[in-house]
């Protein structure tokens, strides 16, 4: 964010002009274009007792305007909690509630400023009307989804710089080259949409855990996948005929190198990489790069695909690097430090993914070599950056569960990879639109080497000398100065000069 905005924001609502009524309200800012906004409300310190105006989820539909926004009030109380959806589809995590805070789509809220809405109060326009990196400054993405199961950088771990022997393929050490330490992501099995429509569907691509690492010459990945979705009814389980290698699919790791780059991920801004006549994976969380290979090692063409000047991407030789042979390789069976196979039952619906509670281990379902792992070795020189600048600035990264042409899960958690699990594929009315539709990504890739983008964090300007706390999200926004009330993930506690990184549960 840029120093001037992040000034206005660190006086505080009153230098700004902002007086407070008793009512408690706040503002909405569609910047994604929702088709229908609600809200959820509630106070958890009265029995968590429902403040919207619906008291079945997904709450109260806003219409009102007011200042260039959509406008929210409630005069039943003060919530504590908030949580806005796109009518229960698209939503945010759940948030503190901040009277006359301005929240986004993307999880985002800050204070109220006048006449910063824009002219249409339902789809604002933006200060920079550039769709990928709106206000033209950091352009990375702060919204995670970390519960009991789903972990971001469990730990504050983001990877180790240490050489690992990845050998290509066969990758007979895969196992054995990563440890517990390594990991920085971690998601839940069952959560693609086969899961909810085409359990015969197979093979399966449904990836579990990340892990990463680098020395002075290669970043290494590692991705576990997991076998846990079968037609129980029908054929049953086929682990052989369910590995990822077992169909020419798509490999497809995205990555936030730079924090002040970002690209849609789309050739020519139409479709996407290899399939663009189609809708698919589509970047909206700072992710500037794609690598793209078959899951079956040796075969097709891989490549690194880095933004075009108009923020797309292209298969022209200056944005498509080319890979190293026997650069990635697979194994069958289940890394040693996975105890357990979290999951949920079948029959559910994807929102309780997002929760804590009917979660069960799958681990004794099958036996561990029904699992995969495939580990990479990705040169530095082709993503254009050193193992310092990992230590110093770190960088992002996140796995897509791909299949067909659009995304239908990965790790980490976001909420578009389920927003059409219901629908029917085109091609068979028996799968899900999930392997065909248009999934905006918002939330966050795992961190490597650093937490916090480096150019984030440097734009906070020093807070005053009266040593309050103050919280700031990744991004540089101010979030408040009550830790109680921040939603978990991660922050930049400041305190007069000194700003440290903490991670809330």
């Amino acid at each position: 964010m840029k120093k001037a905005i992040l000034s206005a924001v660190c006086l505080g609502m009153a230098a700004m002009g902002f007086v407070a009524d008793a009512q408690s309200y706040c503002y909405f800012k569609n910047s994604q274009h929702w088709g229908n906004v609600s809200v959820w409300a509630w106070d958890a310190n009265n029995g968590n007792t429902q403040l919207s105006a619906a008291t079945v989820w997904p709450g109260e539909t806003i219409t009102a305007t007011k200042e260039g926004y959509l406008y929210w009030e409630t005069s039943k109380g003060t919530p504590t909690n908030i949580i806005f959806s796109n009518s229960g589809n698209s939503k945010t995590e759940n948030l503190p509630f901040m009277n006359g805070y301005v929240y986004d789509c993307d999880g985002s809220y800050v204070p109220f400023t006048q006449g910063g809405g824009g002219d249409d109060p339902v789809n604002p326009d933006p200060v920079n009307p550039d769709p990928i990196n709106p206000g033209g400054g950091v352009a990375t993405s702060t919204t995670s989804l970390i519960t009991d199961y789903y972990k971001v950088n469990p730990d504050g771990k983001v990877g180790q710089r240490r050489t690992v022997n990845v050998t290509g393929h066969p990758a007979s050490n895969a196992l054995s080259n990563w440890t517990a330490d390594d990991l920085i992501a971690q998601g839940v099995a069952r959560d693609v949409s086969q899961a909810y429509k085409g359990l015969h569907e197979r093979p399966i691509v449904d990836s579990y855990s990340l892990y990463a690492a680098w020395d002075d010459a290669n970043l290494y990945l590692g991705v576990q996948f997991v076998y846990t979705v079968w037609d129980a009814g029908g054929e049953g389980k086929q682990p052989g005929e369910s590995k990822p290698y077992n169909m020419d699919g798509h490999i497809f790791w995205a990555f936030d190198l730079d924090p002040q780059a970002s690209f849609d991920g789309y050739i020519n801004g139409t479709g996407p990489i290899w399939n663009e006549t189609y809708k698919g994976a589509k970047f909206n969380n700072g992710v500037d790069a794609v690598l793209m290979c078959s899951t079956k090692p040796g075969v097709g063409t891989p490549g690194l695909f880095i933004p075009t000047p108009d923020g797309h991407a292209s298969y022209d030789a200056a944005y498509c690097k080319g890979l190293p042979k026997g650069f990635y390789g697979y194994v069958d069976g289940l890394h040693p430090s996975i105890e357990h196979i979290w999951g949920q039952p079948f029959g559910v619906q994807p929102d309780v993914l997002t929760g804590n509670t009917g979660f069960v281990d799958l681990r004794s379902e099958i036996a561990d070599n029904a699992h995969t792992f495939y580990e990479f070795k990705i040169p530095l020189s082709v993503l254009g950056i050193t193992a310092d600048y990992i230590a110093e600035k770190g960088i992002g990264v996140m796995y897509i569960d791909k299949y067909g042409t659009s995304p239908v899960g990965g790790t980490p958690y976001d909420p578009s990879y389920f927003d059409n699990v219901a629908g029917s594929y085109s091609l068979d009315k028996s799968t899900s639109k999930e392997k065909e539709d248009e999934d905006v990504i918002t939330y966050a890739p795992a961190r490597i080497g650093r937490l916090v983008a480096a150019s984030a964090i440097d734009n906070i300007e020093a807070a005053d000398t009266k040593a309050v706390s103050e919280f700031y999200n990744l991004q540089g926004m101010k979030v408040g100065r009550d830790r109680s009330q921040l939603a978990p993930g991660i922050y930049v506690e400041r305190c007069g000069a000194r700003a440290t990184k903490i991670l809330v549960k």
